[in-house]
């Protein structure tokens, strides 16, 4: 069995068999290692018709094919008036795309998220002055156990702004009794991690003993407004001090 590799371009020549050869077309783009038919090949081969019938027939195929085809490999058998001739094309596939290389795409951190408020929003209209009253409360998360008949409870820290009184900020209990006289007391109060800072505290206008107002507004407001927690400290008639723990984050005022 002789094997011929021979290229696309020497194919087209041997197919259309010019009259002096294939030219500068075979010189144009052949691969070195393919086996150049020449003329005088041709002509040997024209010696076995069937070998040179079968070997057109099978180079027009390769012609033929699609574009793609690169190369034909022709095996011609010889022998006494028989022959057999085929062509295999050989097709450059493309090459699998290269995966994309992943774009980096820039880590954007999420935005924090608010912590959830426990504060009470509320506002109540004077009927006589027309004018409204506003209120943010928070209930404590501690729980003050007194004696009887107090009994154990949860205190509230109001933020207050009244048309009359302007803005305030008070520690109430449903039922207990504040120390604080005519002359006032002092609570400590902790923002957060903050070290701990003093407050006046004050009797209700009507000397209700379960309400502390704390002064100065704007000093306990400063240190309220970003603490996650806040701690006061304050002292109970026939209780000693006591201390009560608010989660005042997410406080909203204005």
């Amino acid at each position: 069995m002789v094997s011929m590799r021979i290229s696309l371009a020497v194919v087209t020549c041997l197919v259309s068999l010019p009259a002096a050869g294939c030219g500068k077309q075979q010189d144009a783009a052949i691969p070195a290692d393919s086996i150049i038919v020449k003329r005088q090949d041709l002509d040997l081969l024209r010696a076995d018709q069937a070998v040179f019938l079968a070997l057109k027939q099978s180079l027009s195929a390769c012609v033929e094919a699609e574009p793609k085809t690169v190369e034909c490999f022709v095996s011609v058998v010889q022998g006494s008036g028989i022959a057999v001739a085929t062509a295999a094309n050989v097709s450059e596939e493309p090459l699998p795309a290269a995966p994309a290389e992943p774009t980096a795409t820039p880590t954007v951190p999420p935005e924090p998220t608010p912590p959830p408020s426990a504060w009470v929003y509320s506002e109540t209209k004077d009927e006589m002055s027309g004018k409204t009253t506003k209120l943010a409360c928070v209930l404590s998360t501690t729980e003050v156990s007194f004696d009887f008949p107090y009994g154990s409870q949860y205190a509230r820290l109001c933020l207050r702004d009244h048309p009359k009184y302007g803005k305030d900020v008070y520690v109430v209990f449903d039922k207990a009794q504040f120390l604080c006289g005519y002359d006032g007391c002092r609570a400590r109060v902790k923002f957060g991690e903050k070290s701990p800072v003093t407050f006046t505290g004050n009797d209700a206008a009507d000397h209700s003993t379960n309400i502390l107002f704390l002064s100065p507004f704007n000093k306990f407001f400063a240190g309220v407004k970003s603490a996650e927690t806040t701690l006061i400290e304050a002292q109970f008639y026939q209780e000693g001090e006591r201390q009560i723990k608010f989660p005042t984050a997410g406080l909203v005022w204005k």
